[in-house]
């Protein structure tokens, strides 16, 4: 069994408890923080899930560091705008654990892209001589996002839930509820007015094809273009949407995914 670990939240994370604040006069405050504290904390969490899933071996995965880089910008602009400004300061040791997490771990990162396309890359390759079988490839990861990967998946922060497999067919309903609902962390919309109990009801009642999806923006008066914007930020990468030998991305298409029914 081998881990396939999104492991930004884990840089951020041990970034952030090895930081402390010292005030040294009344209400004026600077932080402190400690490397060694950080690599260890990041170390003791990796152990931790491959203990708890029974893992072997372990692939640590992070993101394209530069954010401008990201795929999904050229599809829509926007895209996780508002990250990295006022307010939403990195923890100071951020950069530095995760320069040591990419010599120490060998940390996978592919250009133009975020930590969890790359783990929805090497969970659903088939041509990877160096990979177990899929079925011994375990995707780890706090979001939900990732849900709409086929395979089996754990999440450190809900251990109770052990590991959990989701077929291919839940993973694609996944894919089309997000498209409906957008994710405001990562500043995608979705169908305006349409929340989580109205994507439900629509695919419950209706199905999840992308027939389905194209109807609901045309009768809030969108087009399928703009439903087609939405999928392609929503769309965390499978194999099929990476060419290996150019290391890009190749945008999601509705009519090459045999489960949209189209």
């Amino acid at each position: 069994m081998i881990t396939l670990i999104d492991s930004d939240s884990l840089v951020y994370e041990a970034a952030y408890r090895a930081q402390k604040a010292d005030e040294w006069d009344e209400g004026q405050f600077t932080y402190t923080a400690s490397l060694p504290e950080a690599i260890a904390d990041f170390d003791a969490a990796i152990e931790g899930i491959n203990k708890a899933t029974g893992a072997t071996d372990t692939i640590v995965v992070l993101s394209e560091a530069d954010r401008a880089a990201n795929f999904r910008r050229a599809v829509l602009p926007s895209y996780k705008e508002p990250r990295g400004k006022a307010g939403n300061m990195r923890p100071l040791l951020f950069d530095a654990l995760r320069q040591h997490v990419t010599a120490e771990y060998g940390a996978m990162l592919k250009p133009t892209i975020e930590a969890d396309d790359t783990v929805g890359i090497l969970a659903t390759c088939t041509e990877l001589a160096s990979m177990p079988p899929i079925e011994e490839r375990v995707i780890v990861a706090i979001d939900k996002d990732l849900d709409t990967v086929p395979g089996l998946h754990y999440n450190w922060r809900k251990d109770e839930d052990g590991i959990y497999n989701v077929t291919p067919e839940e993973a694609y309903r996944e894919f089309m509820y997000q498209t409906l609902t957008g994710d405001s962390t990562d500043n995608y919309k979705g169908l305006p007015g349409c929340g989580p109990k109205s994507a439900a009801k629509i695919l419950d009642e209706q199905g999840y094809t992308w027939d389905v999806i194209v109807a609901a923006y045309e009768k809030k008066g969108w087009s399928e273009s703009d439903a087609l914007v939405q999928a392609r930020c929503a769309r965390i990468l499978h194999a099929s949407d990476w060419d290996f030998v150019k290391s890009e991305v190749i945008l999601w298409k509705p009519e090459d995914d045999p489960h949209a029914g189209v």
